[in-house]
């Protein structure tokens, strides 16, 4: 009896040795055996209680999905298999991945590297965890051609598209906080969105990828371009949103946002509403001063293409009512210039005001320059002039800054005026309704006499009178088309010294060109007007 109790626990022994030191050793076999060169364990153990098998150190080569596995382990009872650790590279199809296909078998992952590919989508990610279909990770990155996404803490399911994350940041520059999205075509929320380049940070921002539509709760744009304060624009709903051409190399993107369409790929924006709807959408900072007063009647509508560029403008704006700041400069008035150092006085003009030059009392040659040189178009336009602004356009992008507005001398007398010497969009808009406020209020001859007692001919040289004493020691009304065309070819730089007798050959062929357009005649080369005499001032 005792020797078979002695067998018995021999027996035991080997047994026990056989499970636990020689079992894994041919599941290793077996497994790299059976399933090799697709899969390959280097080591295999065994839980305590018998029922799991741990997979360490795997290599996977199979058609969809390869890698390296730190550590799998399998237990047969519950028929679940859990990846720990390891770096794996996905390949998916447009098929969805159902946990229904795997009845009796449950696989996770957790703590792993994982790089997955879809199409022409790729995703590489960092610390994640998979429990299909979901997957969560830490750190991802997510590529779609020349696209890429770098999110953080996320998880998404890939099935319906569900998932949320806490930060987000995009190779254009826009960096998302905490948001979430709830299917493929289902709402999205989004805490906020910044792009720091351009200084540009949306708030509370929600869109209904079914409905193609994406409203904004604040937007506030701090850029020297746009405008020299911060602009705060409320209320946003941008709708009628259409991607096309996901599998091309760029997004072809459509969208409406109040009444402009807008094609980011083909870079082409169009508008077309009423005139006081373009006014009542601009934002209230570029209201201060005198827009908030305007009421506009009229539509206005526009076509720009930017490669190459393109614009074309229907205005048919016109003023409703009589605002206080255009009835104030039909008399004295006061309004703020610029010393050579860029201070600022007060000066005092208008009709009756002691530096006044009526438009009788300026020689016809000082028409005739100002509109050779300034704005050829001057009595045939309504303020605005589309070539002008193309132009314009063409060359602020080819050299990359705001070199020039393609202003009409109506619009540089708004600036002149109301407005400071920002050079910026916003800017643009304030002089753009200005300057459909003045041509509705004033003829031309109103505005022309008005434009030449404000603006700037020299250092703290304003207005036409000032302008033709000291720098030329002669009348308005005696000056020749020479002297004319001098005044007129300092307004772009009136404190640059550049003296009369410098600037003889390009006025000598400004008149060639004026004779041969049929502008001058020989008439106007004669000394026109009354014998000089001293101003009062």
């Amino acid at each position: 009896m005792q020797k078979n109790s002695i067998k018995f626990v021999i027996i035991s022994i080997l047994l026990l040795f056989i499970i636990v030191f020689i079992s894994p050793h041919l599941a290793v076999s077996y497994i790299n055996y059976t399933y090799g060169p697709e899969i390959y364990v280097s080591q295999v153990s065994v839980s305590s209680n018998l029922t799991c098998l741990y997979l360490h150190d795997v290599n996977v080569q199979k058609k969809s999905i390869s890698g390296v596995i730190t550590r799998a382990e399998f237990c047969y009872i519950n028929n679940t298999i859990l990846i720990d650790g390891g770096e794996i590279d996905l390949s998916i199809s447009n098929k969805q991945i159902d946990r229904d296909q795997y009845p009796t078998i449950q696989i996770s992952a957790k703590n792993i590297d994982l790089n997955v590919t879809k199409g022409n989508i790729s995703a590489n990610t960092t610390g994640t965890d998979i429990d299909l279909p979901y997957i969560c990770t830490e750190h991802g990155l997510i590529e779609h051609n020349k696209y890429s996404l770098v999110v953080n803490n996320s998880c998404i399911n890939i099935n319906t598209f569900q998932g949320s994350f806490e930060h987000l940041i995009t190779s254009q520059g826009f960096s998302a906080k905490s948001g979430y999205f709830t299917s493929k075509n289902g709402p999205i929320a989004v805490q906020s969105i910044e792009n720091a380049q351009y200084n540009i940070t949306a708030h509370g921002i929600s869109a209904d990828l079914e409905d193609r539509s994406v409203y904004i709760d604040t937007l506030n744009i701090t850029n020297d371009k746009i405008y020299s304060d911060e602009i705060i624009v409320r209320g946003i709903f941008i709708e009628n949103i259409n991607v096309e051409n996901i599998k091309d190399s760029e997004l072809s993107i459509t969208i409406d946002i109040s009444n402009i369409k807008a094609n980011l790929k083909e870079k082409k924006f169009s508008g077309n509403d009423t005139c006081q709807n373009w006014l009542n959408i601009i934002p209230k900072e570029l209201k201060k001063q005198e827009l908030s007063q305007i009421q506009l009647t009229g539509n206005f509508s526009f076509y720009l293409q930017l490669e190459p560029v393109s614009l074309k403008i229907k205005n048919s704006c016109k003023l409703l009512n009589k605002p206080e700041f255009i009835q104030k400069i039909k008399k004295p008035f006061s309004y703020t210039v610029y010393h050579p150092d860029g201070s600022l006085f007060i000066r005092e003009s208008g009709p009756g005001s002691s530096q006044w030059v009526t438009l009788t009392s300026i020689s016809e040659n000082m028409i005739k320059a100002l509109t050779m040189t300034e704005d050829p178009g001057f009595f045939n336009h309504t303020g605005i002039i589309p070539k002008a602004l193309e132009n314009s356009l063409k060359d602020n992008i080819r050299l990359g800054r705001f070199y020039r507005g393609g202003s009409t001398i109506t619009m540089q007398l708004a600036k002149n005026l109301w407005l400071n010497r920002d050079r910026s969009i916003g800017r643009k808009i304030q002089e753009a309704v200005l300057t459909i406020a003045l041509e509705s209020s004033f003829s031309k001859e109103n505005i022309i006499e008005l434009y030449l007692n404000v603006v700037e001919f020299g250092p703290d040289t304003y207005g036409i009178g000032a302008g033709s004493v000291s720098l030329l020691g002669t009348h308005p009304l005696n000056l020749t088309i020479s002297e004319a065309l001098y005044l007129s070819l300092r307004l772009p730089c009136p404190n640059k010294h550049t003296s009369y007798e410098e600037k003889q050959s390009t006025i000598q062929k400004l008149i060639d060109a004026g004779i041969e357009s049929g502008k001058l005649t020989e008439e106007d080369l004669l000394l026109e007007g009354v014998d000089s005499f001293s101003l009062p001032w």
